[in-house]
């Protein structure tokens, strides 16, 4: 499979029905009436409109025969020159007079058939089949639109036609959001999410192979947020379906879809998208709404903003490399560092899952975790008690409260696999940072009769090395900076030999003994005089070992800070000389007005972001280190008769 799926996009080319192309100029006529000298919100109005009628006609006429015939009729009465109904769109009477019998006949007629709908069901069947011919499990589809009308619309048509369907839009409560979602991924019959914008942003949606732009933003940023839902990381097809469902003879299809196509914005991520481009769509589709221009003309001042978007892009992309060289350089030297903290930082979720395991079965009996989600998504019911102790103790953080609302809604899904987690995106993903792992390490914290941090293990002996005893203080050290987090470090003291252990093998003794090791109980064959002798050695060690891993942090701390200066400054640069030679040479050649002030635009983004960068780059985080000792464990090599006891 390759590393990325392929994308292939199709145009799905409406024909209207003679009562559609009625209705569809009714609804035009409308937006005409709105003359752009009669303010903004009467030129949105009339915008507002157009992609209406191109999104749904059935939906936008049950909304404009609502919204405008009654207001219509009474300026007509009234003949009130100046009456701007509550929609924003301007009324004048004499213009009405003209277009009267235009807009009652589009508007009152009804629609024997809505072919768009058509297309889009004779679509979904055609990709089933295709699956069914090929014996796959059939794909699963996102259907976008902007207006909730139409979802609604769609949502109902689709039932009828028995495909079972899941709405979302921003109205709908973000729990509830949730678990539609859910239900569109995890259930076989469920194949289709009819979805506004909402389901465009921050979403995981890449079990779904299949988008239909049922109408076209009128963002190209929104194209590509679209797509991204399922164009991501984990995505398992090979290959990206979008299907774009357009009005022929419309601004949609002489303006958008072909401003679309000719960027590639279907075919491939486009990257970064100035707004200004989304201006300039704006500002074409007025010129279009004031017939201003031929539709020859449209689509000639629609190849032009193309070019000069991909003109900007190509130049982009060459900059681009070579400010990932620098990144790269950058990495590498991060990965070195990182190479120096070890293995083993974090426990497995074997380890996460007994541990929590036996904290919510002595806290909250009749609560548990089942074996399965240690590899799968399984749904789990917890005592709502531990949702009460999650606000108190942890307070009102956007993740406690989220995860109390599940707990207090009864069962939810819940993984301590990563994987798993990614093919369902709405479970919950236990990790060393979730709630529940933060919750049980507060109360074991405050439980300190129950809290023992001293043991001592007994641990089988490797092949023929000679056994011995040892001493293991386990240090926690949490490191705060522009690159903070916790790290644990074991310090082993060969009792025997009294010496400290080499660091490989300390690392290698922690982690047999968090897999292997046996407690042992009773009081240790070791002298009590020789292990407070031998503390006393390792207490003296450890000084020396807090220093150097200060010593280092600060060290690593400065090294990174001068690192990533000198990279970001330099990127930085190279993107403000970059752009300001091309706005000297679009100005030398006298280029297209857009043209140049897309450049002029992105010049002063690049140079904004240099001088932001100036003022704040000596700005450092300064690091702070706490330590403390978790753990002292007396280690035992399996085998030795004298073996017992236990260390105070």
């Amino acid at each position: 499979m390759p590393d990325s799926p392929v994308r292939q996009a199709t145009a799905l080319k409406v024909e209207l029905t003679p009562e559609e192309r009625r209705a569809y100029d009714a609804i035009g006529v409308l937006a005409l009436l709105a003359n752009p000298s009669q303010g903004w919100g009467a030129v949105m109005a009339a915008m507002m409109a157009m992609r209406y009628a191109a999104s749904c006609l059935p939906a936008a006429l049950d909304h404009y025969r609502t919204a405008f015939v009654e207001t219509l009729e009474g300026v007509l009465r009234s003949r009130d020159k100046d009456t701007v109904n509550e929609t924003g769109v301007a009324a004048p009477g004499m213009q009405l007079d003209e277009h009267w019998d235009e807009l009652r006949i589009g508007l009152v007629t009804e629609l024997p058939v809505d072919t768009k709908f058509a297309r889009l069901r004779g679509a979904l069947r055609e990709l089933w089949r295709e699956d069914d011919r090929a014996q796959r499990t059939r794909r699963k589809v996102i259907v976008f639109s902007f207006f909730r009308g139409t979802l609604a619309y769609l949502s109902r048509r689709l039932s009828e036609a028995g495909v079972a369907t899941r709405v979302i839009h921003g109205l709908i409560p973000l729990g509830e959001r949730e678990r539609l979602i859910d239900e569109f991924l995890t259930k076989r019959d469920v194949r289709v999410l009819v979805s506004s914008e909402v389901g465009s942003e921050g979403l995981d949606l890449q079990q779904a192979s299949v988008v239909i732009n049922y109408d076209l933003p009128w963002n190209p940023m929104v194209v590509e947020q679209r797509i991204g839902r399922i164009d991501r990381l984990g995505q398992e097809s090979r290959v990206i379906t979008i299907l774009n469902l357009v009005l022929r003879n419309t601004i949609e299809e002489r303006i958008l879809l072909r401003l679309y196509d000719r960027i590639g914005i279907f075919e491939e991520t486009i990257g970064e998208i100035e707004p200004i481009l989304g201006e300039q769509v704006e500002k074409l589709v007025i010129n279009a709404l004031r017939n201003d221009l031929t539709p020859e003309e449209q689509e000639h001042q629609t190849d032009q903003a193309a070019a000069a978007f991909l003109r900007e892009q190509q130049e982009g992309n060459i900059l681009q490399k070579e400010a990932d060289h620098l990144i790269a350089g950058d990495q590498a030297f991060l990965d070195e560092i990182q190479s120096l903290i070890g293995e083993r930082k974090v426990p497995t979720p074997n380890e996460l899952y007994r541990f929590l395991s036996e904290f919510i079965a002595q806290r909250y009996p009749g609560s548990q975790f089942p074996k399965n989600v240690l590899e799968e998504v399984a749904n789990v019911t917890i005592d709502a008690r531990l949702a009460t102790d999650l606000l108190r103790e942890l307070g009102g953080t956007p993740d406690v409260r989220r995860v109390a609302s599940r707990i207090e809604q009864g069962a939810f899904p819940l993984t301590f696999d990563a994987d798993a987690h990614l093919r369902r995106p709405y479970s919950e993903l236990v990790s060393i940072h979730h709630p529940f792992v933060l919750l049980a390490c507060t109360f074991l914290e405050r439980d300190t009769e129950r809290l023992h941090r001293t043991f001592h293990l007994r641990l089988p002996v490797d092949g023929d090395k000679t056994a011995s005893d040892y001493l293991l203080s386990v240090l926690e050290f949490t490191i705060s900076g522009n690159r903070g987090r916790t790290e644990i470090l074991p310090v082993a003291w060969d009792l025997r030999a009294s010496q400290p252990v080499e660091a490989d093998t300390n690392r290698h003794m922690f982690i047999r003994l968090l897999e292997t090791a046996e407690s042992v109980e009773g009081v240790p064959s070791v002298s009590s005089e020789l292990i407070k002798r031998e503390i006393a050695k390792l207490e003296k060690h450890l000084s020396h070992v807090r220093a150097d891993v200060k010593s280092r942090e600060a060290k690593l701390q400065a090294a990174r800070a001068a690192r990533r200066r000198a990279t970001q400054q330099a990127t930085l640069d190279a993107k403000v000389r970059a752009a300001s030679l091309r706005l000297e040479r679009l100005k030398g050649r006298r280029a297209e007005e857009f043209a140049v002030r897309m450049a002029s635009a992105r010049f002063r983004k690049e140079q904004s972001r240099l001088d932001a960068f100036l003022r704040e780059s000596g700005e450092e985080a300064t690091i702070s280190i706490e330590e403390r000792v978790v753990a002292l464990v007396l280690i035992s090599a399996a085998g030795r008769a004298d073996v017992a006891g236990a260390a105070r």
